[in-house]
């Protein structure tokens, strides 16, 4: 009694083996006349790096700091071609409020092979005094 059981098993088996072979190889010839008809899929999204520049100010130079940045180097970025950057300043809850974080947006590594931003834009003589 046990064997034609398993010889049904074994005949579903095969049967459900080769039905299923067969419904793959329709679909691998379906998807190959109708390329057009499938979606296509998007392309990833661009990377973006990113230039991160941590500094830490003494207490007494702070309100200094602040000004010069205002005054000298945002306008010196901007005429640099930075057209975003953005600041961080650290203080409650974590950490030293006299730390700041500068992130900029880098267009292209080759930039780095250049002479800095600052004496691009100002010049080999403001840069050296």
């Amino acid at each position: 009694m046990k064997f034609p059981r398993m010889r049904l098993a074994v005949s579903a088996a095969a049967v459900a083996a080769v039905l299923g072979g067969l419904s793959l190889v329709q679909a691998q010839g379906a998807g190959q006349s109708s390329q057009a008809a499938r979606p296509k899929v998007p392309a990833a999204p661009k990377r973006v790096w990113y230039s991160i520049n941590l500094v830490t100010v003494k207490s007494d130079s702070l309100t200094e700091f602040i000004e010069f940045q205002k005054s000298q180097t945002i306008p010196m970025l901007q005429r640099g071609g930075v057209k975003v950057r953005d600041t961080w300043q650290g203080g409650a809850p974590f950490g030293d409020s006299n730390t700041f974080v500068f992130v900029t947006a880098i267009d292209k590594f080759a930039d780095y092979d250049l002479e800095p931003r600052v004496l691009r834009v100002l010049g080999a003589d403001p840069g050296r005094s």
